[in-house]
């Protein structure tokens, strides 16, 4: 498990510092190459694309914790059941998906989007049908990394397929535009897919699928996980992906650009700190199926989570102000503001996501996924609200407020429902966390404390020196858990 582990949190911290470079090299060059609104429109498209996860109706979650299950107990006959219904179910999501897909390929009039920019917007959403399809049926090869505590060889296959994105987008984005976009992201996304399948064979020689081993029994077994979860993945979408259509509805492409500036800064920062824990799921589950205390692994996972994500969101306020002016220049200095209210959400939402995970993981999600969508939607209410006032910021931080609404009913009302997890220093480090960073911003914003730097040079420099002093500074409070961390990663 040791050398699982390390290698798991190894490839998945270089697959997201490869997505987090590519973001940095690649954004000045795509912006420069099609234009600031036809980036508003990448962006849409991908936002819509995301949207089809809805139909995925909660069995992705369901399929990593019944794969875990049985290949913790080796019922390989019973996995393969489960695996084989599973084929069917997400093969006819897909079709269903790519049907839909195709519908709004030929009406981009539905998301105000006109012009010239409505025929790429038809070629892509027509392309994407595959990719799609592609993305429905990859739950199986992942869920058999994941039940086999084998994610590394999924962050593999990531890291090199996003390296070969960042290359094939650099070299042939001049010459082909947002088409390069479109293709390079099909092609690759579909032969690593291919790739993973044929790895999930090799490690799991046993696993046999056929569509007659299809059950209804399972069907139903699986339907009433499930349900619930549809529900939950709803209000991840909704909190993810409808601030571009609230933007473009309200303001217009570029606004839209903008906003995902910042937004995606702070996603790929979320997803960097998820990554130390990607496996947290199936530790959980593996807990639960030998009938164990997670409490011990829940503090320490999200005590980690708060430590590195305070750090993080500290120096992104810290030096948003002269990033961005260097990165993107003063067409982009509205994205300034909205990091220093986004970075909030940095230190709440690793809480969040790993809660979510220890309650899948105990079939415990009814209330969960009742309180994320009403979160989901106080959200979208309050963007639409502060958008007419605050313009983006409006919508940032109605985000901000959404997220930690969320994770101070998830940590006082349901996880103290079904466990008994003395939660006390836990609230205290994320009070600790929000306070710390309040004080940061309220410097920051008065006094402009870093607008000095005006080179890369300067910025790299400075940017280490935070680090490093941030990260001794908050280890004080933070101290005790990594020695746990350290017992848990040599069991």
């Amino acid at each position: 498990m040791k050398k699982h582990f390390a290698s798991a949190a190894f490839f998945s911290l270089i697959s997201k510092g490869i997505t987090v470079l590519s973001m940095l090299l690649l954004t000045p060059v795509i912006i420069d190459v099609i234009g600031k609104e036809q980036y508003g429109l990448w962006v849409l498209i991908l936002s819509i694309v995301a949207w089809f996860n809805l139909l995925e109706l909660g069995f992705p979650s369901a399929i990593y914790r019944y794969a875990t299950l049985h290949c913790e107990q080796k019922k390989y006959d019973e996995l393969n059941l489960y695996l084989s219904t599973f084929l069917l179910i997400f093969g006819g999501l897909g079709i269903i998906s790519v049907l839909l897909l195709v519908l709004f390929a030929f009406n981009p009039g539905w998301f105000d989007v006109v012009g010239e920019n409505s025929r790429i917007f038809t070629l892509a959403f027509c392309l994407f049908t595959l990719k799609v399809l592609v993305s429905f049926l990859s739950h199986i090869p992942n869920s058999i990394f994941v039940a086999s505590l084998r994610i590394d060889i999924d962050e593999k296959v990531t890291a090199a397929s996003l390296l070969a994105k960042l290359i094939l987008i650099y070299v042939t984005i001049e010459s082909y535009g947002i088409i390069t976009l479109i293709c390079v992201t099909l092609l690759v996304d579909i032969f690593a897919n291919l790739i993973k399948v044929s790895l999930a064979y090799k490690l799991l020689p046993a696993m046999k699928l056929h569509p007659k081993k299809f059950s209804i029994t399972i069907f139903r077994e699986i339907f009433s996980f499930s349900k619930h979860v549809f529900l939950l993945g709803l209000s991840r979408v909704l909190n993810n992906r409808i601030d571009p259509f609230i933007v473009v509805k309200f303001l217009d492409l570029k606004s839209v650009a903008v906003f995902n500036i910042a937004n995606n800064l702070i996603s790929q920062l979320n997803l960097l700190v998820f990554a130390l824990f990607k496996f947290q799921g199936a530790l959980f589950t593996k807990k639960v199926a030998k009938n164990q205390s997670a409490e011990k692994l829940y503090n320490i996972v999200c005590t980690i989570n708060i430590y590195v994500s305070l750090v993080f969101s500290s120096c992104v306020i810290l030096f948003a102000e002269p990033f961005i002016g260097l990165w993107l220049g003063d067409e982009f200095k509205e994205a300034v503001l909205l990091l220093y209210i986004l970075s909030f959400t940095l230190v709440v939402k690793p809480i969040t996501t790993t809660t979510n995970q220890l309650l899948l993981a105990m079939a415990r999600h009814e209330k969960l996924a009742l309180v994320q969508f009403i979160c989901a939607v106080i959200n979208i209410f309050l963007s639409i609200i502060f958008i007419y006032s605050y313009g983006l910021s409006g919508v940032a931080f109605a985000t901000v407020l959404s997220n930690v609404l969320s994770n101070v009913i998830l940590l006082n009302y349901i996880l103290p429902k079904y466990t008994n997890f003395n939660l006390i220093l836990l609230r205290c480090k994320i009070f600790y966390s929000v306070v710390n960073l309040g004080i940061i911003s309220y410097l920051v914003f008065s006094y402009h404390i870093m607008k000095f730097v005006s080179s890369w040079t300067e910025l790299l420099l400075y940017s280490i020196l935070a680090f490093i002093l941030l990260s001794l500074f908050n280890l004080i409070v933070f101290w005790g858990q990594f020695r746990e961390t350290y017992l848990l990663i040599k069991r």
